[in-house]
């Protein structure tokens, strides 16, 4: 199939729609189509219940730079990653992200109420779930709880498992000057922060109160000590303006840490 010219201009969203749409023409015994709670999330569904999930976000960013003129080769292999059912991973690429639970309920629109067919996850705090995937070089695959079985572990041992493996390798960093800060750490993996008990019990140390954090998207995490004046007003702020102009967003919803989990405000 002929990759056709991307004109330069396309919104993230119009991009994620057109490559929906290749999709859709390349694989037409399948389904194509959108992850409604993941922005730029695009699902394939075979006749043989296979399926693939994969995201535009590098071939967007490079589509931009390009102006739509040098994108064919990796729109191609885009194309071709769903397709490709990927080699089986060991439990050293298993990682815990966190997303909202509302991914949860595309799920159950497509499989009905066939347990197997559920993420594999689990709650953490209000509105949010930690769902277990494997991070392959070219994609994350979410992991169903059919999957379990094969991973040879305890629901809980994987869990920790997975923590351990996307919290090792972070190289964190903290910005602003306060009230509200904002944690990074390399831009895929910084919801999963909420994870790690012995980072926030450090940050907590410094703190007059308690420590108030949130995830309003994939890639960015806010926390503020709620004993300091106008934190939690100028955090709902930020975080409302993150989520509305950011992608992969999850949730403006604020937690408190007790010392050993989050629990909501």
């Amino acid at each position: 199939m002929e990759i056709p010219n991307f004109e330069p201009g396309l919104s993230f969203e119009a991009f994620t729609i057109r490559i929906r749409d290749l999709l859709a023409k390349r694989y037409p015994e399948g389904k194509a189509e959108l992850l409604p709670e993941e922005p730029g999330g695009i699902k394939v569904t075979f006749p043989d219940d296979r399926s693939g999930i994969a995201y535009v976000d590098n071939i967007f960013r490079n589509y931009e730079l390009s102006e739509g003129e040098s994108c064919e080769e990796e729109v191609e292999r885009f194309l071709g990653l769903l397709s490709e059912p990927a080699a089986p991973a060991g439990r050293e690429a298993l990682v815990a992200t966190v997303r909202h639970r509302d991914l949860m309920s595309f799920f159950t629109e497509q499989h009905g109420d066939d347990p197997s067919k559920g993420l594999l996850s689990r709650p953490l705090v209000g509105d949010l779930i930690v769902v277990l995937a494997f991070d392959y070089p070219d994609r994350i695959q979410m992991l169903m709880e059919e999957d379990l079985e094969e991973l040879g572990a305890t629901r809980d041992a994987l869990f920790e498992e997975a923590a351990q493996n996307v919290l090792s390798p972070l190289e964190i960093e903290r910005h602003g000057d306060g009230p509200v800060y904002m944690l990074t750490a390399g831009g895929c993996y910084e919801a999963s922060l909420l994870l790690d008990v012995k980072l926030w019990q450090h940050l907590g140390k410094a703190a007059a109160g308690e420590l108030l954090a949130c995830v309003p998207s994939r890639d960015i995490v806010l926390y503020a000590d709620s004993a300091e004046e106008d934190a939690r007003d100028l955090m709902e702020t930020y975080a409302a303006d993150m989520f509305e102009s950011g992608s992969h967003t999850i949730s403006t919803d604020i937690y408190r840490f007790t010392g050993s989990r989050w629990v909501e405000t």
